[in-house]
């Protein structure tokens, strides 16, 4: 599965699905694995209750499909507002911490991710939520099978 992170507006979630080489035009952070299960479990982690990583199914219905090509994709779905304002606010200090939780979750465990390298991934999502708020944006998850 290709993912891939966009700052941008929930508004223009047509015009990126339709446009040829998105990542040329808005800023575009590659997420190859990460969907809206494992950003959900994600959020539960930072909501401080990584004992609801294990449901974050249940919380899908806040990452809304905003545009598609059909059933076989590509979607475009919103993200939370507060998951990209709680990554921007992520101190350094913390990002061992939730790269341990996040990596407990089921859907991270099925793909074997090891806390190690969520650091990383984290650094890359706190920089990117930061970059986020300074365009006064949000984030599209942009998902194709």
């Amino acid at each position: 599965m290709l993912t891939d992170l966009i700052i941008a507006r929930p508004d223009e979630a047509d015009t990126v699905l339709h446009a040829t080489g998105h990542a040329t035009i808005w800023s575009t952070m590659e997420m190859r694995g990460v969907d809206a299960v494992k950003l959900c479990a994600l959020r539960e982690v930072l909501k401080g209750a990584p004992e609801r990583a294990a449901q974050a199914s249940d919380e899908m219905d806040k990452f809304q499909v905003l545009a598609t090509e059909g059933d076989d994709g590509p979607w475009i779905h919103s993200v939370p507002a507060d998951l990209v304002d709680v990554l921007a606010a992520l101190p350094d200090t913390q990002f061992e911490r939730v790269a341990k939780a996040w990596a407990e979750a089921p859907e991270c465990k099925l793909d074997r991710w090891q806390a190690e390298d969520l650091i990383d991934v984290l650094r890359g999502l706190n920089q990117f939520a930061e970059n986020a708020q300074a365009q006064g944006k949000g984030w599209l998850l942009w998902v194709c099978e």
